[in-house]
């Protein structure tokens, strides 16, 4: 029974070992989906795995794993699956079971040649209902799915894999309890992988566990970068993904899909939760599959794998001034890249393994996942930023509280809507300095006012500030450590204006710097630094931070490290932040930077810089150059990624224009416009696709203004404007403004002469073109709303389009997701991996169609190069060993002496290759048509040889050949084969190019007449002529008897026939050759003469004369008797003896004749 039961554990017990399970540790329940040809791996290695029956540590190699089957596996580690075979293996995360969900949606990725499939697994131990609603697609999206609706009822402890012939992205899949869902593609997506299985898979995440706001690390090895899927959860939600779309999609469980160019991290917004998938290329064309965690879920940094097989890429805090590839725009965080070992404080981590060669099992899922924390917020700012249209405190309104209109310092951020009540009666400002100055002075518009107080320091009283005749109010008795807070009273919009006023001798000692009111500020800037106050190369440069809502925490990118701090109780912050750093917060904040040097004249010079936020941006401005500038340069600083700017120069006088096309590739960049050696009277244009904010650095061309003076320059005559757009400004009607309308357009100066400053910058809401999916491409309309037409290129359907067109992809090229479409040329087709490429061999694609998918030529048939845009290009498809014939079009096997191995549709050789023959080497002819290989080219075969497969041969005897191979209007059988001689006909020898007559024994060849003769006396010939043992000579001709020894006849066969040359008088015993036959005949004849005849006997004569002699003297002979009876038995004998004389030399005779 012991024995028994041993056997049974050790049955049980059948990986590497029975060790128990480690308790306390995390379960993890997986299956693998049931796809033909592949198999499962569990990684790492030492994991503990359980299924129903028993647990054990994991086997190392050639493991076994039931598909469609529930394990365990528990670690407070990563785990990871691997799918594949030989050549493909993905990863995907093993999710811990406190994780999973009821409610999913699918994302993938295929080409029109893939499959997809849906694995399903009940973890739980009672069954669980399944309800998958596939997508319901549009005519000019992905193809749709044959059932609309699956419902699986699950077992405790089931999984089932299900097939699609289609895309799956949006199904929505939800359980009756927690359930396990795993999605994945065989297709052929990667551009360069056109004989390449590609396979995919992922675990999916819940819905509930979805976010607002992701960064993507593409992968980084592959010229044609990552391709992203963005799949929504609820009906009408905007996305921006950061140099992409900036769109607002109508419906929950719609997707849209996007290629990342490069490596530059992207971010990816939305307005309400939504999953975001990452699709990577390693540098060889292999695709791997990552869902991507939300930035606000925290990384377990000690769950990660380490190895060198393993590496990571991740996001953290910090900046990186060297590899600016890896910071991500807009942001404070930068990424780090194929790191193999554990990191802290690290978020949107994805895990990838890739064999050695990089060339296959390359796989890649995210890790390290953790469910939200509180902290984890603290990375998607800002949390209220006015007029967001965001519910913010989750009372069920959005944007309800007035949070301007009775403004007091160190107020709660509540939900604010952008403007204060109807009636404004209280505007605000801040202006946070904490520098050594003694006042700031501030000149406003209009005019007339009620009052105007200010709050400086934490007294909490407001004093009344006094204007002086040019309205110029001076607020003194400054906090360095607490901001300098200006409320006024007036029923109108003020428009203020200020500039620093240093310690000695109270000197204005700074440009004047346009001051917003607190309901313009915002929660993400662009640190646009000033230059030198005297137009220097160095000089000091900080910025100033002020919180507008009490305990507001902000931060910005330093140089690899964290960046959250907290401002309390109105409290300044000042530091050191470099150009063009990123600084974002929770709540909106005022930043004022400026740039700073020492004076000869006992105070230091600034240049001031008032912040404005991204939202206050445009798309067009319209400027002028005047002559008093002698130093004007712009600077345009991109909102977003990939933004296309337009400047236009414009000549009035000469009514030309030139125009400059730029791209500012991301986010937080800027261009610099040289203006300065331009004519005056200039005007110009700048058009972006994506809103700028432009900045004008300008100087006058005198050196010292004493302020009052109508100028806002410093005391080295520079000044440092924020351009107001088209649509925001606001020009006094006094005339200080200089301006110029031409063609129904105002162009504006571009510095703030006429000081005050008068622009009515505002937060201007950026359009949020709606996702169209019926619009039909290139309607000549406008869709998005962008100022082009018909400019996307997008892959769509048609209702009138074949059905076996309805695979394609609704994706686009340049990332604006089918808002106005055109579609690839003609003769292009829109890849998986969204860029046009020209169509294939064999396939063509018309300029009008409408469909970016190329239309095969149809069977046998091809194109001689990429990129046909008719049927009409598309010509026979010679295949290996056949060639087009220019004439007629048609294929013709190759001529002899020529060869073609290639395919006319194979793209890897040039249009000479693929259509025509090529001759062999010189030389070298081919054994027949239609030859493949240049290895059969071949030696030409002579007259007498043959072709033996191998080599050239001669003819064997009995064969000849008169032709040569070298001859091509021959046939295949003359050119290359010996023919056999016509019977009674032969050949002298191997080699023979004609037959002569086959000579048999005593026959020899007459060399004349060339036929046969009969041997003359004297000679003999004993062989054919076809017996090839012997020689031309012995085969063909006679030979000639030994000496003294002749022949009876002609025609002798043999050397035997050679006798002696009798003497005369002497005959020559003939010998003769006989058959058996012959010879038993001879046999005979001589037995019958060897007989003795009885007659002729001397005792049948004897008989016959005796007489019986019955006497009794007879009975005794007597002498003389006796005598008598012997002298007659001699004389008998004797005869007898004469008899057999004669016979038996005869006898001899015969046998020597027969013999011999």
């Amino acid at each position: 029974m012991a024995a028994y039961i041993i056997l049974l554990l050790l049955m049980h017990c059948s990986w590497q070992s029975c060790d128990c399970c480690p308790t306390g540790e995390t379960r993890h329940s997986m299956f693998f989906m049931s796809i033909n040809s592949l198999h499962g791996t569990i990684l790492p290695n030492g994991k503990c795995i359980c299924d129903n029956t028993t647990c054990t540590i994991n086997c190392i190699s050639n493991c076994q794993y039931e598909p469609d089957r529930l394990y365990w596996i528990f670690s407070n580690e990563d785990v990871y699956g691997m799918t594949g075979n030989g050549t493909l293996g993905e990863m995907f995360n093993v999710l811990r079971d406190d994780y999973l969900g009821r409610e999913y949606v699918a994302s993938v990725y295929l080409d029109v040649s893939g499959q997809s499939f849906l694995g399903v697994g009940n973890p739980n131990s009672n069954a669980v209902t399944v309800d998958i609603i596939l997508p319901q697609v549009n005519q000019y999206s992905l193809v749709k799915c044959e059932n609309e609706s699956v419902t699986l009822n699950l077992q405790p402890l089931e999984a089932r894999t299900l097939i699609f012939n289609c895309d799956i992205t949006g199904a929505h899949i939800t359980g009756s309890d927690n359930i396990i869902v795993y999605v994945a593609t065989f297709s052929l997506t990667a551009p360069n992988s056109a004989s390449n299985l590609q396979f995919m898979i992922e675990q999916l995440i819940p819905i509930n566990q979805w976010g607002t706001f992701y960064a993507v690390v593409p992968y980084g090895q592959n010229a044609y970068g990552d391709v992203i899927s963005v799949v929504t959860s609820q009906p009408d939600t905007f996305i921006h993904i950061l140099g992409y779309d900036f769109i607002t999609v109508s419906n929950k469980y719609e997707s849209i899909r996007r290629r990342i160019d490069g490596k530059r991290p992207i971010t990816v917004r939305s307005s309400k939760p939504v999953g975001v998938t990452q699709f990577s290329l390693n540098m060889n064309g292999q695709n791997a599959m990552s869902i991507c965690i939300s930035v606000t879920t925290d990384t377990n940094s000690e769950a990660l794998t380490n190895g060198s097989q393993f590496f990571h890429n991740y996001l953290r805090y910090g900046f990186s001034e060297n590899l600016t590839e890896d910071n991500l725009p807009l942001s404070r965080f930068v990424a780090n890249r194929q790191d193999n070992s554990s990191t802290t404080d690290i978020f949107g981590c994805s895990v990838y393994r890739e064999h050695t060669d990089y060339t296959i099992r390359f796989g890649g899922t995210f890790c390290g996942y953790l469910q939200n924390t509180a902290n984890s917020y603290n990375r998607d700012w800002p949390r209220m930023d006015p007029g967001d249209g965001k519910d913010n405190d989750g009372d069920g309104r959005i944007d309800e509280d007035d949070c301007y209109s009775n403004f007091e310092p160190n107020a709660h951020a509540q939900d604010c809507r952008r403007e204060g009540s109807a009636v404004l009666t209280k505007e605000y400002f801040i202006i946070p300095v904490k520098l050594e100055v003694n006042e700031i002075r501030c000149r406003y518009t209009p005019a007339s006012i009620d009052t105007i107080s200010y709050l400086s320091g934490n007294t909490g009283v407001w004093v009344t500030a006094n204007a002086d005749a040019n309205n110029v109010f001076s607020f003194g008795a400054l906090n360095t450590n607490t901001p300098l807070i200006i409320k006024s009273n007036s029923s109108n919009t003020l428009h203020l204006m200020c500039n620093y006023v240093c310690v000695s001798n109270y000197v204005d000692c700074s440009n004047s710097f346009y001051v917003p009111p607190v309901n313009m500020l915002g929660s993400r800037y662009i640190a646009s630094v000033p230059p030198c106050p005297d137009g220097s190369s160095t000089c000091e440069s900080k910025c100033s931070i002020a919180q507008v809502f009490n305990n507001t925490l902000f931060g910005y990118a330093r140089n690899l490290a964290p960046s959250n701090i907290r401002l309390l109780n109105n409290e300044i912050f000042t530091e050191s932040i470099k150009d063009g750093n990123f600084i974002e917060s929770e709540y909106p904040i005022a930043v004022l930077c400026h740039s700073k040097i020492a004076s000869n004249y006992n105070y230091s010079s600034y240049l001031v810089q008032f912040l404005l936020p991204l939202d206050i941006a445009g798309s067009t401005y319209n400027l002028l150059k005047t002559d008093y500038l002698v130093d004007e340069k712009l600077y345009v600083w991109a909102t977003d990624s990939y933004t296309f700017v337009n400047f236009i120069e414009y000549d009035a006088s000469t009514i030309t224009n030139v125009s400059q096309h730029m791209l500012i590739q991301y986010a937080g960049d800027n261009i610099m416009i040289d203006l300065s050696s331009d004519e005056n009277g200039t005007l110009y244009s700048i058009t972006t696709d994506k809103p700028v904010n432009v900045i004008a650095h300008v100087k006058r061309n005198s050196f010292f203004y004493q302020f009052g003076q109508s100028t806002p320059y410093n005391r080295h005559g520079y000044n440092i404007v924020p351009v107001p757009s088209s649509s925001n400004v606001d020009p006094p009607t006094d005339g200080t403004v200089t301006n110029q309308t031409v063609s129904g357009i105002t162009y504006h100066h571009i510095s703030n002469y006429g000081w005050p400053h008068r622009s009515n910058f505002i937060k201007e809401e950026r359009n949020k073109p709606v996702l169209n999916p019926n619009q039909e491409p290139g309607d000549g309309i406008d869709n998005d709303k962008d100022g082009l037409v018909d400019e996307e290129y997008c892959g769509f359907l048609s209702e009138e389009n074949p059905v076996e067109w309805n695979t394609l992809h609704d994706i686009d090229l340049d990332g604006s997701y089918n808002e106005d479409c055109m579609g690839c040329g003609g003769g292009q087709k829109l890849e998986p991996m969204l860029f046009c490429t020209l169509c294939d061999l064999g396939t063509f694609r018309t300029n009008q169609s409408k469909i970016d998918k190329c239309i095969p030529c149809g069977e046998n048939l091809t194109t001689f190069e990429n990129g046909s845009v008719s049927q009409d290009q598309c010509v026979a498809q010679c295949e290996e060993g056949m060639e087009l014939n220019n004439d007629t079009l048609l294929c013709e096997p190759c001529q002899i002496g020529f060869y073609k191995n290639v395919s006319a549709n194979d793209s890897m050789f040039d249009i000479n290759e693929r259509f025509w023959c090529l001759p062999c080497p010189d030389g070298l002819t081919t054994y027949d048509f239609g030859t493949i290989h240049n290895y059969e080219c071949i030696d030409h075969c002579l007259e007498g040889m043959f072709w033996n497969g191998t080599v050239c041969t001669e003819c064997p005897i009995g064969f000849y050949k008169e032709t040569s191979s070298v001859n091509q209007s021959l046939s295949y059988d003359l050119r290359w084969n010996c023919t056999e001689c016509d019977p009674g006909m032969t050949t002298y020898g191997m080699g023979s190019v004609q037959c002569i007559a086959l000579c048999t024994e005593g026959m020899e060849l007459n060399n004349v007449s060339m036929v046969c003769e009969p041997c003359e006396l004297g000679y003999y010939k004993g062989v054919p002529a076809n017996d090839t043992r012997f020689s031309v000579g012995e085969r063909f001709w006679c030979l000639k008897c030994p000496f003294n020894r002749t022949t009876r006849a002609v025609g002798t066969k043999d050397i035997a026939g050679c006798i002696e040359d009798c003497p005369v008088g002497k005959e020559v015993n003939e010998v003769k050759n006989y058959t058996s036959e012959e010879l038993s005949k001879i046999i005979e004849e001589m037995k019958n003469q060897l007989s003795v005849n009885k007659a002729h006997l001397s005792a049948t004569l004897r008989k016959k004369i005796s007489v019986m002699d019955q006497r009794p003297s007879a009975k005794s002979i007597g002498y003389v008797g006796a005598i008598l009876i012997a002298l007659v038995f001699g004389l008998l004998l004797g005869f007898d003896i004469v008899i057999l004389r004669q016979h038996i030399p005869m006898f001899f005779r015969n046998l020597r004749s027969l013999f011999c």
